[in-house]
């Protein structure tokens, strides 16, 4: 790619002054090193660039998924505004009070947990990687901070590692599989 400059320089004068420097010294670097990048292009954005064109979901789709779930849960939604995120059959999750396998227990534990004892509360991601796994699967593996008060006013702060089988669900993304562990 070759970038050309029609320009007539009068040296007199800053501004010709400053599109000859411009022309002599910084749009040749410009230019090779854009023939560089074509010629050699790095094998993570290879590899990141093939991911995209193979899957119908990159990692900022996932990424943006994973804040769309926790500001639900930041905003106590209806239970009900969960179920298209969470698959019908299959769904695994985990929490420190326990383990739950269909949205009716998901119902369950968002309305006493949460429901009946949180007045607020925050979700702050502290990390965040995804995997691509393939065959329309995705990991999370992330570390959340989770900050609340109480409905009887006391304050709470924990971190939490969290792991999520992400699956697709035709043009959607769903929960499978949602693990929660103190952090270490």
């Amino acid at each position: 790619m070759s970038v050309q400059v029609h320009y007539t320089m009068n040296p007199k004068n800053t501004i010709g002054k400053l599109m000859l420097l411009l022309a002599m010294f910084v749009l040749p670097l410009f230019n090779a090193n854009i023939a560089t990048a074509q010629e050699t292009l790095p094998p993570a954005y290879v590899a990141a660039v093939k991911q995209l064109q193979e899957n119908k979901f990159g990692e900022n789709d996932i990424r943006s998924f994973v804040y769309h779930i926790f500001s639900m849960y930041d905003y106590h939604v209806p239970v009900k505004q969960f179920y298209p995120y969470l698959v019908k059959t299959g769904l695994e999750m985990q929490f420190p009070e326990g383990k739950l396998q269909s949205q009716r227990d998901f119902e369950h534990w968002y309305d006493v947990s949460v429901g009946e004892n949180i007045k607020t509360n925050t979700h702050t991601i502290e990390q965040l990687q995804v995997t691509i796994l393939g065959q329309q699967t995705y990991q999370v593996d992330l570390v959340v901070w989770w900050q609340a008060e109480t409905r009887k006013g006391e304050y709470l702060s924990y971190r939490f590692q969290q792991k999520w089988i992400v699956v697709e669900d035709g043009n959607s993304l769903k929960i499978q599989k949602y693990i929660v562990q103190p952090a270490k």
